[in-house]
């Protein structure tokens, strides 16, 4: 796992609370066994996985993705369980209407 978490200044050293969200962040994603690899030698979906850690540890109220093509079901889990809003752009129409709650299209 990176030691540093995005939204954090890094002069700036860990909170209780900072770790407490990382923490549950890897346990929500079943990537604990992860947290002490370096993210350039993680595979892509595991780098994925690392991502979605690392934006849940944020704890935003809104998540964006831009075309994921895998963990669907995870983000799903997050919006049921977490309460989480998840806006994905995906050109995939099927997935789109499998996965989403509202969709929306421009052309």
């Amino acid at each position: 796992m990176p030691r540093e978490i995005s939204y954090k200044n890094p002069i700036k050293s860990y909170t209780k609370e900072d770790e407490n969200a990382i923490h549950q962040a890897l346990n929500a994603t079943k990537t604990y066994d992860l947290h002490d690899c370096e993210v350039q030698n993680l595979s892509g979906g595991q780098r994925q996985r690392v991502w979605i850690v690392m934006t849940l540890a944020q704890d935003t109220d809104i998540i964006f993705f831009d075309h994921p093509t895998t963990y669907l079901d995870l983000l799903i889990k997050l919006n049921e369980e977490r309460g989480k809003t998840i806006a994905m752009v995906l050109h995939d129409l099927n997935l789109a209407a499998r996965y989403a709650d509202l969709l929306s299209g421009y052309s």
